[in-house]
């Protein structure tokens, strides 16, 4: 997905015997500061699944909008503002 006020992230999938790892919140943390590096006043948008919005608030994202179907599955706006 692309968004034309923001830089985006798109789908991030992790292998399942790397899930519960930690390798998810590294591959987001890399991505961000890579992306922080590159366009440092620039704001990250992401289209997060509804349950993970714990794991991308922790990293900072914020809600915004409403809740919508992305091939079947609930998903929320983010937002991680600089």
């Amino acid at each position: 997905m692309s968004y034309a006020e923001y830089i985006a992230i798109g789908r991030v999938i992790s292998r399942l015997d790397q899930r519960r790892t930690g390798a998810g919140k590294h591959i987001m943390m890399e991505a961000v500061g890579w992306i922080l590096d590159q366009w440092p006043s620039e704001s990250i948008k992401i289209s997060a699944q509804c349950y993970l919005d714990h794991f991308y608030s922790d990293l900072g994202f914020v809600k915004t909008g409403e809740e919508y179907l992305e091939d079947g599955i609930p998903h929320q706006a983010m937002i991680l503002k600089k």
